[in-house]
Protein backbone atom coordinates (compact mmCIF):
# COMPACT_ATOMS: atom_id res chain seq x y z
CA UNK A 1 0.00 0.00 0.00
CA UNK A 2 1.28 3.60 -1.23
CA UNK A 3 1.03 6.26 0.92
CA UNK A 4 1.28 9.97 -0.47
CA UNK A 5 4.54 10.70 1.53
CA UNK A 6 5.97 7.52 1.06
CA UNK A 7 6.38 6.38 4.73
CA UNK A 8 6.41 2.63 5.17
CA UNK A 9 3.24 0.49 7.13
CA UNK A 10 5.09 -1.59 9.74
CA UNK A 11 5.30 -4.87 8.16
CA UNK A 12 6.23 -6.60 11.91
CA UNK A 13 2.38 -5.03 13.04
CA UNK A 14 0.39 -3.05 10.86
CA UNK A 15 -2.62 -3.00 13.03
CA UNK A 16 -3.14 -3.98 17.01
CA UNK A 17 -5.99 -5.42 18.46
CA UNK A 18 -8.10 -5.14 21.80
CA UNK A 19 -7.16 -8.50 22.72
CA UNK A 20 -3.45 -8.46 22.41
CA UNK A 21 -2.88 -5.13 24.46
CA UNK A 22 -5.97 -5.52 26.55
CA UNK A 23 -5.25 -9.43 27.42
CA UNK A 24 -6.20 -9.41 31.13
CA UNK A 25 -9.63 -9.51 31.85
CA UNK A 26 -9.48 -6.65 34.70
CA UNK A 27 -7.31 -3.93 32.47
CA UNK A 28 -9.23 -1.14 30.08
CA UNK A 29 -6.63 1.27 30.39
CA UNK A 30 -2.92 1.16 29.60
CA UNK A 31 -0.13 3.95 29.75
CA UNK A 32 3.15 3.58 29.06
CA UNK A 33 6.60 6.20 28.33
CA UNK A 34 8.34 6.24 24.92
CA UNK A 35 11.85 7.28 24.47
CA UNK A 36 13.41 8.53 21.76
CA UNK A 37 10.63 7.17 19.56
CA UNK A 38 10.09 6.39 16.00
CA UNK A 39 7.23 4.56 14.36
CA UNK A 40 5.79 3.34 10.80
CA UNK A 41 2.11 3.30 9.90
CA UNK A 42 0.11 1.26 12.38
CA UNK A 43 -3.89 1.46 13.25
CA UNK A 44 -5.21 0.05 16.85
CA UNK A 45 -8.90 -0.96 17.24
CA UNK A 46 -9.29 1.75 20.02
CA UNK A 47 -8.15 4.74 21.17
CA UNK A 48 -5.04 5.98 21.85
CA UNK A 49 -4.09 9.90 24.15
CA UNK A 50 -0.44 10.96 22.66
CA UNK A 51 1.19 13.35 24.80
CA UNK A 52 4.25 15.03 23.75
CA UNK A 53 7.16 14.74 26.47
CA UNK A 54 10.12 16.45 24.47
CA UNK A 55 11.60 17.22 21.23
CA UNK A 56 9.72 17.40 17.89
CA UNK A 57 8.95 14.91 14.95
CA UNK A 58 6.64 14.57 12.05
CA UNK A 59 3.49 12.70 12.67
CA UNK A 60 1.81 10.99 9.75
CA UNK A 61 -2.09 10.79 10.19
CA UNK A 62 -3.68 9.12 7.48
CA UNK A 63 -2.61 11.64 3.94
CA UNK A 64 -1.55 14.24 6.22
CA UNK A 65 1.97 15.18 8.23
CA UNK A 66 1.85 17.37 11.07
CA UNK A 67 5.14 18.96 12.98
CA UNK A 68 4.45 18.23 16.78
CA UNK A 69 5.94 19.23 20.20
CA UNK A 70 7.13 19.14 23.54
CA UNK A 71 3.50 19.54 24.77
CA UNK A 72 1.17 18.93 22.10
CA UNK A 73 -2.04 16.61 23.18
CA UNK A 74 -4.34 14.47 20.33
CA UNK A 75 -6.78 11.51 20.27
CA UNK A 76 -5.95 8.82 17.92
CA UNK A 77 -9.59 7.26 16.88
CA UNK A 78 -9.97 3.23 16.37
CA UNK A 79 -8.45 2.47 12.76
CA UNK A 80 -6.83 5.77 11.67
CA UNK A 81 -3.50 4.95 10.09
CA UNK A 82 -0.42 6.96 11.86
CA UNK A 83 3.14 7.17 12.85
CA UNK A 84 5.75 9.47 13.53
CA UNK A 85 8.92 10.17 11.99
CA UNK A 86 11.15 11.07 15.21
CA UNK A 87 14.24 9.03 16.79
CA UNK A 88 16.59 10.74 19.14
CA UNK A 89 15.05 13.32 21.79
CA UNK A 90 12.01 12.59 20.93
CA UNK A 91 9.76 11.23 23.93
CA UNK A 92 5.86 10.48 24.10
CA UNK A 93 3.35 8.99 26.19
CA UNK A 94 0.71 6.73 25.07
CA UNK A 95 -2.38 6.45 26.69
CA UNK A 96 -4.40 3.42 25.27
CA UNK A 97 -8.60 3.57 26.33
CA UNK A 98 -10.06 -0.43 25.31
CA UNK A 99 -13.56 0.05 23.93
CA UNK A 100 -15.11 -0.99 27.04
CA UNK A 101 -13.48 1.79 28.87
CA UNK A 102 -15.26 4.75 26.89
CA UNK A 103 -18.57 2.53 26.65
CA UNK A 104 -18.62 2.58 30.81
CA UNK A 105 -17.68 5.56 31.45
CA UNK A 106 -19.74 7.34 28.66
CA UNK A 107 -22.14 8.79 30.42
CA UNK A 108 -19.32 10.66 32.54
CA UNK A 109 -16.95 12.23 30.16
CA UNK A 110 -19.68 13.32 27.83
CA UNK A 111 -20.59 16.28 29.87
CA UNK A 112 -17.00 17.84 29.84
CA UNK A 113 -17.90 20.06 26.46
CA UNK A 114 -14.54 19.93 24.83
CA UNK A 115 -14.42 15.71 25.39
CA UNK A 116 -16.47 15.36 21.95
CA UNK A 117 -14.26 17.79 20.23
CA UNK A 118 -11.16 16.16 21.33
CA UNK A 119 -12.61 12.79 20.89
CA UNK A 120 -14.61 13.44 17.81
CA UNK A 121 -13.76 16.59 15.77
CA UNK A 122 -9.81 16.86 16.17
CA UNK A 123 -9.29 13.72 14.50
CA UNK A 124 -11.76 14.69 11.33
CA UNK A 125 -10.36 17.50 10.74
CA UNK A 126 -6.56 16.52 10.94
CA UNK A 127 -7.79 14.10 8.05
CA UNK A 128 -9.72 16.64 6.41
CA UNK A 129 -7.86 20.10 6.76
CA UNK A 130 -5.01 21.83 7.62
CA UNK A 131 -6.92 22.87 10.99
CA UNK A 132 -5.26 21.13 14.26
CA UNK A 133 -7.60 21.54 17.23
CA UNK A 134 -4.73 19.82 19.39
CA UNK A 135 -3.46 22.25 22.02
CA UNK A 136 0.01 22.48 23.74
CA UNK A 137 0.34 22.07 27.40
CA UNK A 138 2.67 24.58 29.06
CA UNK A 139 5.62 23.49 31.25
CA UNK A 140 3.52 23.73 34.23
CA UNK A 141 0.48 21.88 32.62
CA UNK A 142 2.30 19.12 31.68
CA UNK A 143 4.03 19.05 35.21
CA UNK A 144 1.00 18.66 36.59
CA UNK A 145 0.18 15.54 34.61
CA UNK A 146 3.19 13.62 34.85
CA UNK A 147 2.05 12.31 38.53
CA UNK A 148 -1.29 10.56 36.68
CA UNK A 149 1.20 9.29 34.17
CA UNK A 150 3.45 7.96 36.45
CA UNK A 151 1.05 5.72 38.19
CA UNK A 152 -0.65 4.98 34.91
CA UNK A 153 2.62 3.56 33.80
CA UNK A 154 3.30 1.76 37.18
CA UNK A 155 -0.06 0.11 37.46
CA UNK A 156 -1.69 -0.95 34.23
CA UNK A 157 0.32 -3.29 33.60
CA UNK A 158 -0.30 -5.23 37.35
CA UNK A 159 -2.80 -7.79 36.73
CA UNK A 160 -4.67 -6.73 39.63
CA UNK A 161 -8.54 -5.64 40.13
CA UNK A 162 -7.42 -3.05 43.12
CA UNK A 163 -4.44 -1.58 40.28
CA UNK A 164 -7.04 -1.82 37.46
CA UNK A 165 -9.79 0.44 38.91
CA UNK A 166 -6.72 3.00 40.06
CA UNK A 167 -5.63 3.39 36.85
CA UNK A 168 -9.64 3.61 35.80
CA UNK A 169 -9.77 6.54 38.32
CA UNK A 170 -6.62 8.14 37.22
CA UNK A 171 -7.42 8.38 33.61
CA UNK A 172 -10.87 9.58 34.16
CA UNK A 173 -8.89 12.19 36.29
CA UNK A 174 -6.23 13.19 33.14
CA UNK A 175 -8.95 13.19 30.51
CA UNK A 176 -11.52 15.53 32.80
CA UNK A 177 -7.97 17.43 33.17
CA UNK A 178 -6.98 17.64 29.36
CA UNK A 179 -10.41 18.85 28.30
CA UNK A 180 -10.21 21.79 31.22
CA UNK A 181 -7.07 22.83 29.80
CA UNK A 182 -8.25 22.55 25.97
CA UNK A 183 -11.35 24.47 27.56
CA UNK A 184 -8.62 27.72 28.71
CA UNK A 185 -6.52 26.75 25.43
CA UNK A 186 -9.49 27.24 22.82
CA UNK A 187 -9.40 30.75 21.89
CA UNK A 188 -5.50 30.54 21.41
CA UNK A 189 -4.70 27.18 20.19
CA UNK A 190 -7.50 26.12 17.21
CA UNK A 191 -5.82 27.81 14.18
CA UNK A 192 -8.54 30.04 13.05
CA UNK A 193 -7.44 30.06 9.21
CA UNK A 194 -11.42 32.03 8.59
CA UNK A 195 -13.21 28.89 6.98
CA UNK A 196 -11.75 26.15 9.27
CA UNK A 197 -12.28 28.19 12.38
CA UNK A 198 -15.97 29.33 12.18
CA UNK A 199 -16.80 25.64 10.81
CA UNK A 200 -15.18 24.40 14.24
CA UNK A 201 -17.09 26.78 16.32
CA UNK A 202 -20.03 25.38 14.32
CA UNK A 203 -19.34 22.02 15.65
CA UNK A 204 -18.67 22.99 19.05
CA UNK A 205 -22.00 24.92 18.92
CA UNK A 206 -23.52 21.91 18.01
CA UNK A 207 -21.96 19.42 20.61
CA UNK A 208 -22.71 22.26 23.50
CA UNK A 209 -26.55 22.43 22.65
CA UNK A 210 -27.37 19.27 21.11
CA UNK A 211 -30.19 19.13 24.09
CA UNK A 212 -31.88 22.36 22.88
CA UNK A 213 -33.57 23.54 19.01
CA UNK A 214 -30.68 23.18 16.21
CA UNK A 215 -31.51 24.61 12.37
CA UNK A 216 -29.20 24.38 9.99
CA UNK A 217 -29.30 28.10 9.84
CA UNK A 218 -28.11 28.71 13.01
CA UNK A 219 -25.02 26.58 12.61
CA UNK A 220 -24.52 27.62 9.06
CA UNK A 221 -24.25 31.33 10.55
CA UNK A 222 -22.14 30.54 13.25
CA UNK A 223 -19.71 28.83 10.71
CA UNK A 224 -20.36 32.01 7.89
CA UNK A 225 -21.11 30.21 5.14
CA UNK A 226 -24.35 29.72 3.08
CA UNK A 227 -26.39 26.86 3.91
CA UNK A 228 -25.86 24.87 0.96
CA UNK A 229 -22.36 25.56 1.46
CA UNK A 230 -22.34 24.55 5.63
CA UNK A 231 -24.28 21.40 4.03
CA UNK A 232 -21.79 20.65 1.73
CA UNK A 233 -18.32 20.73 3.56
CA UNK A 234 -20.42 19.50 6.72
CA UNK A 235 -21.36 15.80 4.73
CA UNK A 236 -17.34 16.53 3.69
CA UNK A 237 -15.71 16.08 7.29
CA UNK A 238 -18.41 14.90 9.72
CA UNK A 239 -19.67 11.65 6.68
CA UNK A 240 -23.57 13.11 6.95
CA UNK A 241 -25.61 15.50 7.07
CA UNK A 242 -26.16 18.01 9.87
CA UNK A 243 -29.87 17.20 10.22
CA UNK A 244 -28.93 13.11 9.87
CA UNK A 245 -25.55 13.48 12.33
CA UNK A 246 -27.61 15.49 15.23
CA UNK A 247 -30.24 13.14 14.98
CA UNK A 248 -27.75 9.74 15.59
CA UNK A 249 -26.01 12.11 18.12
CA UNK A 250 -28.79 12.80 20.20
CA UNK A 251 -29.61 8.79 19.69
CA UNK A 252 -26.17 8.05 21.11
CA UNK A 253 -26.70 10.31 24.35
CA UNK A 254 -29.85 8.69 25.37
CA UNK A 255 -28.17 5.44 24.78
CA UNK A 256 -25.43 6.62 27.33
CA UNK A 257 -28.34 8.31 29.78
CA UNK A 258 -30.15 4.84 29.48
CA UNK A 259 -26.99 2.77 30.37
CA UNK A 260 -25.07 4.61 32.91
CA UNK A 261 -27.65 6.58 34.52
CA UNK A 262 -30.91 6.48 36.39
CA UNK A 263 -32.48 9.63 34.93
CA UNK A 264 -36.05 8.94 33.76
CA UNK A 265 -37.07 8.84 30.86
CA UNK A 266 -38.90 12.16 31.02
CA UNK A 267 -35.51 13.60 32.32
CA UNK A 268 -33.84 12.02 29.51
CA UNK A 269 -36.35 13.55 26.76
CA UNK A 270 -35.79 16.92 28.19
CA UNK A 271 -32.29 16.63 28.21
CA UNK A 272 -31.38 15.42 25.05
CA UNK A 273 -33.47 17.78 22.86
CA UNK A 274 -36.65 16.08 22.47
CA UNK A 275 -40.18 17.61 23.07
CA UNK A 276 -41.34 14.69 25.31
CA UNK A 277 -41.16 11.09 25.35
CA UNK A 278 -42.84 9.69 22.73
CA UNK A 279 -40.82 11.85 20.34
CA UNK A 280 -37.63 10.27 21.83
CA UNK A 281 -39.66 7.10 21.71
CA UNK A 282 -39.91 7.93 18.02
CA UNK A 283 -36.39 9.35 17.57
CA UNK A 284 -35.49 6.01 19.21
CA UNK A 285 -36.66 3.49 18.15
CA UNK A 286 -36.55 4.88 13.82
CA UNK A 287 -32.71 3.94 14.44
CA UNK A 288 -32.48 1.16 16.75
CA UNK A 289 -35.43 -0.88 16.08
CA UNK A 290 -35.99 -1.00 20.02
CA UNK A 291 -37.60 1.15 22.31
CA UNK A 292 -35.77 3.06 24.97
CA UNK A 293 -36.80 1.02 27.68
CA UNK A 294 -36.37 -2.25 26.25
CA UNK A 295 -32.82 -0.70 25.60
CA UNK A 296 -32.30 0.17 29.39
CA UNK A 297 -33.24 -3.46 30.19
CA UNK A 298 -31.22 -5.03 28.15
CA UNK A 299 -28.34 -2.63 28.61
CA UNK A 300 -28.07 -1.53 31.83
CA UNK A 301 -24.90 -1.25 33.57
Amino acid sequence: MDHPYNIEIDAAHPHYTVAEIFSSSNHMVRGFFEKNYSKKLHSQEFYEINIILRGSATHYVDERRITVCKGDVFIIPPHMMHGYLGGEGFDIYHVLLSPQYLQKYAATLQPLSAFSMLFKLDPLMRSHSSTRLHFRLCEEELAQLMSRLDVLAKLSYHDSYVDALICEGESLALIAELCDIYQRHTHTSTAVDTEDGAFIASIAYLYEHFGKKLTIETLSRIAQMSRNTYIARFKHVMGDSPAHFIKLYRVDMIKQMLRGTALSEEEIALATGCSDVPHMIRLFSSETGVTPSRYRKENRE
